[in-house]
């Protein structure tokens, strides 16, 4: 078994940062990459440094051009407000000095927004009969055992879409693998050996090659980059899942995937590892990343025994992954679990769980390339293993599924939404079921066959279209008409009094109007218009929850 050390916080053999966000009003000089930056309060920076000597305060993301920034800003544009990626700096603390420390001592700094220790980025532990492998790979077959990417490959191999995968090292001259796979980012490939035979295993679980040799990838046609979270800001190299996703998000479109193949650690020693996206930055860029229609795929994390999302409360108390709560914070990217491979599949130990994971797949003897010196192998271009595990093997089956969707729409002309993928991936009624769901608590394995006969049907629910047309009307109070589940086309006065409809409060019309607006997208043949409108829904049903939600008190 492959699966990462649970690594407890503390001194890293690396470079450590803190990250610090400055209020939008306090004046910053202008950003110079690689180059010491200037405190706003010298005084403040004079007495930091004579406490903590050898931090340094630098720019926040590395290797980014302007214009890569300005991009940034763009595409968040289209999130609920701009996050300020501009406002970022970031302290280098050195070896030998307790970052937590640090961010202790700048919290109390009157004109910064956020002050956070930046987590280390730690990974958690077609034709296939040519492929020698193939049959070990059970994670492939059909429902329920696995995803079904047997059917899938009659519909779709992938082609037309982009895979990113963003970790710390791969053998990217495998011989199972496509090549080259080009890296993003400046400068040369910095890669952590330690981490090679993982970043080889999730490669070859989502893009191995259909050829005479080893395993075949999920998606073998998909377009394949990587993008390092090792970094050459300081001596030894930093470790920055947000940096590599500031390089990777301006240079991805619409339809490609995100693989996030890291948790964060958080202090808290009941729950360890954690979804990347608990770090502040990374939140907001996967937030930019999903509202330019990019699918971002993370793991849910592996600790001891599991740890429950919906109890974690972040640094100012909010319970972020409990969707059961005013607290909870979307990112929109797709999380996943871990089950075993027998069926019916049950949650792994290990696996974290709870109301925010979306999906599961097989996080245990999955067969892949990758594994030297371990499994034996004379090089580790010709390596393979079949004991690769933990929810990042998890979150690459995931991953390769969300691929072959897209490339399946791609084949007809445009892409699925963010929103619209993640709801059929996660669809109880159409996917397989863990064990007990209810005690599992990590959604559903996506089952290929039966998403995509369901995306094949022109209106996805009967009288969807019917509710959207008719709730335009009931929402602002007018007369129409109101259908009811198994009640059929019921009319409806002004005020809605006799199905006991009032006139709804501004933020009730446009949640109501937002509906509508998704729900008739349906009506739309051509794809790229269906994903417009179903996005402008999703904006509106998003704006109106983020303004019910303030006015709850507490």
């Amino acid at each position: 078994m492959v699966q990462p050390p649970l690594i407890e916080p503390g001194f890293p053999e690396f470079a450590q940062r803190v990250g610090i966000k400055f209020q939008a009003s306090v004046p910053l000089a202008p950003i110079a990459t690689h180059v010491e930056q200037r405190a706003p309060n010298e005084d403040q920076w004079r007495a930091l440094h004579s406490r903590f000597p050898g931090i340094r305060l630098v720019p926040f993301f590395v290797d980014l051009s302007a214009a890569d920034l300005q991009e940034l800003e763009r595409r968040a544009i289209r999130s609920d407000k701009s996050p300020g990626f501009a406002s970022w700096r970031a302290i280098v603390v050195p070896r030998g000095i307790n970052p937590a420390e640090v961010v202790r001592a700048v919290a109390s700094w009157p004109e910064l927004e956020v002050a956070y220790l930046e987590c280390c980025g730690i990974p958690p532990s077609v034709n296939p009969s040519d492929d020698p492998r193939s049959s070990t790979q059970g994670y492939l077959e059909p429902a329920p055992t696995g995803i079904d990417a047997h059917f899938a490959w009659q519909e779709s191999d992938g082609s037309g879409i982009g895979l990113v995968d963003l970790e710390q090292a791969w053998t990217l001259d495998h011989e199972d693998l496509p090549s080259p796979i080009p890296w993003i980012g400046a400068g040369s490939l910095l890669q952590n050996d330690e981490w090679i035979a993982h970043g080889t295993a999730v490669l070859g679980i989502i893009a191995g090659v259909d050829n005479d040799k080893g395993v075949v990838g999920i998606a073998p046609r998909s377009s394949v980059r990587v993008t390092s979270q090792w970094f050459d800001q300081s001596n030894p190299p930093f470790v920055s899942t947000a940096n590599a996703l500031a390089a990777a998000v301006p240079k991805m479109m619409a339809g490609d995937v995100l693989l996030i193949e890291s948790s964060s650690i958080v202090p808290d020693p009941k729950f360890g590892l954690l979804p990347a996206e608990v770090d502040p930055v990374v939140f907001d860029l996967i937030k930019v990343a999903t509202a330019s229609g990019i699918t971002v795929v993370e793991p849910a994390g592996n600790n001891v025994a599991g740890s429950n999302l919906d109890a974690y409360r972040d640094s100012n108390g909010k319970f972020v992954f409990n969707r059961a709560t005013p607290d909870f914070r979307d990112s929109g990217a797709i999380i996943v679990g871990a089950a075993g491979p027998s069926v019916p599949h049950q949650r792994l130990p290990f696996s974290n769980y709870g109301s925010r994971i979306d999906c599961f797949a097989w996080g245990w003897a999955i067969s892949t390339c990758g594994g030297f010196p371990r499994t034996g192998s004379s090089s580790p271009q010709t390596a393979y293993m079949t004991d690769f595990a933990g929810t990042s093997g998890a979150s690459a089956i995931v991953a390769g599924a969300a691929v072959l969707l897209q490339s399946w729409a791609a084949k007809r002309g445009g892409t699925l939404s963010t929103m619209r993928l993640r709801e059929v991936m996660s669809d109880p009624a159409l996917n397989t079921h863990s064990v007990v769901p209810s005690n599992d608590r990590i959604g559903v394995m996506p089952d290929l066959k039966a998403i995509i006969h369901h995306l094949k049907a022109p209106i996805r629910r009967p009288g969807d279209a019917i509710v959207g047309i008719l709730l335009g009307g009931v929402a602002q109070g007018g007369p129409g008409w109101f259908w009811i589940p198994g009640g059929g086309i019921t009319p409806v006065p002004p005020r809605g009094e006799n199905i006991g409809i009032g006139l709804f409060s501004p933020e009730k019309q446009d949640l109501l109007l937002g509906l509508a607006i998704h729900d008739m997208a349906g009506l739309a043949s051509d794809p790229r218009a269906r994903q417009q409108i179903e996005q402008s829904g999703a904006e509106l049903m998003r704006g109106a929850i983020k303004r019910i939600t303030e006015k709850i008190p507490g």
